[in-house]
């Protein structure tokens, strides 16, 4: 596991998370300050951006490049973005060496050595890197106080489904979550597309979510949802091409980011963002990440999911049987207000399909000890059984099987 100090720290989001100072990421950033050099100073960071062998950190002193110190580098070899956009850290070893990282202007170079506890992560379950292997818990974001879903009016097409299973991420999470439509300019001369936006935007408040309607291209709700998270940490999740970067543009004008159009043969979104972000916006900060094109869960429990259906949990405790699973059973409630239309159909199937792949979200440590004599999964290689000495491919598990449903309507 990754050392971590034993006393836990909270990130101020007035202050600068875990800084005092700003984490703009674009290229005006002023250093600051450089320290002197050597082991012995040691400062606390945070990670304001993330991406192919690239760590920033963030401190009292400056932007500094960060190189992970020797152990704590071998231990992000065994696991997925083991530091991640939010984390603390300490660092010491700073060597000023003003340059560019990233199009980020940074003070020279310094040590990643500690992990310091998080407050809060956003993971999902990845999918396998190989086609046959096991999926693989991800962070995400850590010390995020809201995770702001962000989809679009009409392109990339606006899925309940898509929306729901971001605010699951968010609710197991233990994480409040609001939900932005963006690009509301394309349904202008689209009445059934407004009308859709109106269904999905009340359907949401129903259940107690926050819900803002925005066009990043005409700057309209930009100033409501500033006031919105102004103060916290956010994340700004949801699939690419749905205008999460053009919209943080119009929270900080000056950010120098890049974004894209629909992909006309697709209609899906292409990855602008390729780095991972923690941008201050002048009264907050926002974790920018790139789009998703699959959403699993790691280790979910049945009750989360229940409790992310109020509308279908509302109405189970006038089911005959106290352990009901909604299916099949006579005397179901839940079964009834689908056929009467209380509970919508569509909603009552993402709920059956969720709770069902919970119960297939078991992700086993990967630090666990392997089972079977030993070697056995050094021959064999991760996510393979060895017949004769010969690597054979896993059965895909349930999880697996689920990201081929992640664009399905």
């Amino acid at each position: 596991m990754i050392r971590q100090v034993d006393k836990p720290t909270v990130a101020r989001a007035d202050a600068g998370p875990g800084s005092g100072a700003g984490t703009n990421t674009g290229p005006d950033v002023e250093p600051g300050t450089v320290p002197a050099m050597g082991r012995e100073r040691s400062e606390k960071a945070t990670i304001i951006r993330t991406g192919p062998g690239l760590h920033l950190v963030r401190s009292a002193s400056g932007v500094w490049r960060g190189k992970l110190r020797g152990r704590l580098r071998a231990e992000v070899e065994r696991a997925l973005n083991p530091v991640c956009v939010g984390d603390e850290v300490m660092i010491d070893q700073l060597q000023p060496e003003p340059a560019l990282a990233a199009g980020v202007q940074v003070s020279g170079t310094a040590t990643i050595s500690v992990l310091l506890p998080r407050r809060t992560s956003l993971f999902r379950l990845r999918p396998p890197p190989r086609s046959r292997g096991e999926p693989i818990r991800q962070v995400l974001a850590a010390n995020i106080d809201l995770v702001v879903v962000v989809v679009a009016a009409v392109a990339p097409p606006l899925k309940g489904n898509t929306i729901n299973r971001y605010l699951l991420l968010a609710r197991q999470a233990e994480i409040e979550g609001m939900v932005i439509i963006n690009k509301t300019d394309q349904c202008l001369d689209l009445p059934d597309k407004w009308d859709q936006v109106r269904e999905v935007k009340a359907s949401l408040e129903a259940r107690s979510v926050r819900v803002l309607l925005t066009s990043a291209e005409r700057g309209e709700g930009i100033d409501l949802l500033k006031g919105q998270i102004h103060g916290k940490t956010s994340v700004f999740v949801g699939p690419s091409g749905v205008g999460k970067t053009s919209i943080i543009k119009g929270l900080c004008p000056a950010l120098d980011a890049k974004t894209l159009t629909i992909n006309p043969a697709t209609g899906k979104g292409r990855h602008a963002t390729s780095f991972a972000s923690l941008i201050d916006i002048g009264g907050g900060y926002v974790a920018d990440l790139p789009g998703l094109r699959a959403i699993g869960f790691a280790n979910l429990e049945e009750e989360t999911v229940r409790s992310e259906f109020p509308d279908i949990e509302e109405v189970a405790p006038d089911c005959l049987f106290n352990d009901c699973t909604h299916t099949r059973e006579p005397g179901c409630a839940v079964l009834a207000a689908v056929r009467d239309g209380a509970v919508a159909a569509s909603r009552y199937a993402e709920f059956l399909k969720v709770l069902r792949d919970s119960r297939g979200s078991r992700v086993p440590s990967r630090d666990a000890p392997r089972s079977g004599p030993p070697g056995a999964g050094n021959r064999a290689g991760a996510g393979h059984r060895s017949t004769r000495g010969r690597p054979v491919p896993e059965r895909r598990t349930r999880a697996a099987r689920w990201w081929e449903a992640e664009d399905d309507p």
